[in-house]
């Protein structure tokens, strides 16, 4: 993870509402900025501190703080992100890329697990399936793979080689009475 660090945020215009996303532009990554990886050992557990900034499409500062900590004796990387956000209209987005050679997500929903692949080709449906807890990406002749189980992001994009969710959104137009206010 931390070897791909160049794009583990992006940010992106998004001309969407509450309700519909409307990526615009290309992605910027947090790679464009300055940061810093910092690496260290805590007894059996390695910290991998990610500090950065970048500008967003407005050209404003948005610094974040990317923790990793990798516990030898538990098969997961937990990740925690924060972000001094002041985008409008934009989201910000973690991507997990990988060396494996798949594009088939498998997405909790209700009562289940269904496979997806992504979205191409289709003006009306971009980016993110909605899921619950967690979404795999799995190598079927290889039979490795990488899961991402959150705690509050709903939407999650499986790519080529990637898995990719929004962590914030900032929409700026109003739909079905939902109004953007100083919050958004």
């Amino acid at each position: 993870v931390m070897a791909q660090a160049n794009d583990l945020l992006v940010v992106e215009r998004d001309l969407g509402s509450y309700q519909v996303e409307q990526p615009f532009g290309t992605e910027i990554a947090c790679a464009v900025g300055d940061f810093r990886v910092e690496m260290r050992k805590i007894g059996q557990i390695q910290v991998g501190t990610i500090v950065g900034a970048f500008a967003d499409d407005d050209g404003r500062s948005v610094p974040y703080r990317i923790e990793m900590r990798l516990d030898s004796e538990n098969p997961y990387i937990d990740i925690n992100v924060h972000v001094d956000w002041q985008s409008e209209a934009s989201r910000l987005r973690l991507r997990l890329n990988t060396m494996l050679s798949s594009c088939i997500g498998q997405y909790e929903v209700p009562f289940g697990v269904v496979k997806r692949t992504p979205y191409i080709g289709r003006e009306t449906a971009k980016g993110e399936w909605a899921t619950h807890r967690f979404v795999v990406l799995e190598d079927d002749v290889t039979q490795e793979g990488i899961a991402l189980i959150n705690n509050g992001c709903a939407g999650v994009e499986v790519g080529y080689r990637s898995i990719t969710t929004t962590l914030l959104r900032a929409p700026h137009r109003e739909v079905a009475g939902m109004v953007p206010d100083d919050t958004s």
